[in-house]
């Protein structure tokens, strides 16, 4: 066991979901250290799930691909409506969810306050919600 004091970090500004059609396989999470250090954490598949796992509480009705559309919301930004972010799913989560899980998904990240709801009639629509860190 080394006597090295370890780097804490109290701050995550962002993660980014590996592109795998690029061959990438590491979530990168952007970190600050206490001590103003830029940190970025690798997580591959195995890591990600252990450190999900570890974390449990989670809020409810937002599983694994919930969040991995809350990531890919929060880091692309602009407004998001049920039909487009159904495109984005059935595009990166395998196998493809139906249409009523991608809006359940985005109702409940709003609920939970990684989304703001915008409803105009006619079209509801959902914007990153950075003022609260994305409920993070």
């Amino acid at each position: 066991m080394s006597s090295a004091t370890p780097l804490v970090v109290r701050r995550v500004d962002c993660s980014i979901e590996p592109d795998r059609e690029s061959g990438e396989t590491e979530m990168v999470v952007c970190c600050v250290a206490e001590d103003g250090r830029q940190v970025a954490l690798l997580l591959d598949d195995e890591s990600r799930a252990k450190l999900a796992g570890l974390l449990g509480g989670r809020a409810p009705g937002l599983d694994e691909r919930a969040l991995r559309l809350a990531d890919h919301i929060l880091n692309t930004g602009g407004v998001w409506t049920t039909g487009k972010a159904h495109r984005w799913v059935t595009e990166a989560i395998t196998p493809k969810p139906p249409i009523h899980f991608t809006r359940h998904s985005l109702q409940a990240l709003a609920v939970h306050g990684y989304l703001v709801e915008c409803r105009e009639p006619g079209r509801v629509s959902y914007t990153p919600n950075y003022a609260t860190g994305g409920g993070r």
